[in-house]
């Protein structure tokens, strides 16, 4: 009986030891987590979305093959891409311990990516030069097809934006380009948005309510259902851009710059109709996500540091988040906590 005692006391000390371990490791599994990544491959993580650690680096935050641009979650891990005339794409399931993926494996695939997703099964980037590529783990990567973009005198199409709904990727970018491809880069549809000016570019595209909405310079918008046959066309003259477009919440959300007078956030769940209201920042950000309960942004030259990044959980009142060394960031990526 004695020794069934020593034995019970000393299971209860071990789990009550394990319990306060759990609760002490603010970054545990079963946690949320916040990761960020930015040029000269800065990157840091946060297990209450306001203060950062773990920050890690490779060079000073340059135009290079350092820049990280894109950071998301799926599958149990945070995949990071960027690079400059190749892409570079690293690994992390805690935001601390990184794998860089070897370039032999990215042999294939031309030019850096500003575009990663996850689309509910696997991770998958298009290179501002048209290459998809795919991959479950983010380590394992594969080309999945190229979308042959044009070049005509000093005009260079890029893609700049990336979405994915009904087994349909779109990409969308410089002098109005749209990449589509419905067999996962067998075959793709190269247009411009009938009526669109090559001149101006797409900033955002975005996935929701059964259709792709696509905003860009000027306060163009349209929406497809197929990424091919575009409608509901419409330019917007007090904006000089709509950008930074996500699909939250059952809505698409946007911001859109205007030429005088405040940002606003505009609402929509169809990507017709809008609903605005200001977007009370002082500064005009590089870029904005909605990441738990919560939008976040980020203001500054991301490549060169100094960056600002600030939060809202309503769009009105905004808090600075510290920073205090100003590290680059370009892009910050969400995991939520695992019940």
């Amino acid at each position: 009986m004695r020794g069934m005692k020593r034995f019970l006391a000393h299971s209860c000390a071990v789990l009550v030891a394990l319990a306060i371990a759990i609760v002490a490791d603010p970054c545990s599994a079963e946690g949320p987590l916040f990761v960020a990544v930015g040029g000269g491959g800065h990157r840091m993580s946060s297990a209450d979305g306001r203060t950062f650690s773990h920050h890690q680096e490779w060079g000073p935050p340059r135009h290079d093959k350092n820049d990280l641009w894109e950071v998301v979650y799926g599958n149990g891990v945070f995949v990071g891409a960027g690079g400059w005339s190749s892409p570079r794409v690293v690994v992390t399931k805690d935001g601390i311990d990184w794998q860089e993926v070897p370039a032999k494996e990215l042999d294939d695939i031309r030019g850096p990516t500003h575009n990663l997703l996850f689309n509910g099964s696997q991770f998958a980037y298009m290179t501002m030069r048209g290459c998809l590529a795919g991959s479950s783990n983010g380590r394992g990567w594969r080309l999945l097809g190229t979308a042959e973009l044009k070049s005509a005198g000093d005009k260079r199409y890029a893609v700049r934006s990336l979405a994915y709904g009904n087994e349909i990727y779109v990409g969308v970018g410089d002098y109005g380009v749209i990449a589509t491809t419905a067999d996962d880069g067998k075959s793709w549809t190269l247009q411009t948005a009938p009526g669109h000016d090559e001149t101006r570019q797409w900033l955002s595209v975005a996935y929701g309510n059964g259709r792709f909405v696509i905003v860009g310079q000027d306060g163009y918008t349209a929406t497809s259902t197929d990424g091919v046959t575009w409608e509901n066309e419409s330019t917007d003259t007090r904006f000089k851009s709509i950008g930074s477009l996500m699909w939250v919440n059952d809505h698409f959300r946007a911001i859109g710059r205007q030429h005088k007078g405040p940002l606003l956030l505009r609402t929509s769940n169809d990507g017709i109709e809008w609903r605005e209201r200001p977007f009370r920042w002082k500064q005009e950000p590089s870029e904005v996500w909605h990441h738990g309960d919560a939008f976040y942004g980020i203001f500054g030259n991301a490549l060169g540091g100094n960056t600002t990044i600030f939060r809202s959980k309503d769009g009105e009142s905004w808090e600075v988040l510290p920073n205090p060394k100003q590290y680059s960031v370009r892009s910050i990526g969400y995991r939520p906590a695992v019940r």
